[in-house]
């Protein structure tokens, strides 16, 4: 079994693959990495560049979970 780590890119790094994905899929794409990691590594300021995007990404994907789950018309 290995162990995963996450090399934090820097703040300008982040700001530019910001601007190519769109702040949806920034979130998206930092939540899938950092929830297969089981450490980050990189700067304090590249974390808090990441967070709000991604707890955006976290919430909207148990906002989608619940409504699924909430379907009455899936047949089983």
């Amino acid at each position: 079994m290995g162990f995963n780590k996450l090399f934090l890119p820097e703040p300008h790094t982040l700001k530019q693959q910001l601007e190519e994905l769109g702040e949806t899929d920034f979130g998206k794409y930092w939540l899938r990495r950092l929830q297969k990691s089981d450490a980050t590594i990189g700067s304090i300021e590249s974390n808090d560049f990441i967070k709000p995007f991604v707890d955006f990404a976290y919430n909207n994907s148990k906002l989608i979970f619940v409504k699924n789950e909430m379907d009455t018309d899936i047949k089983k």
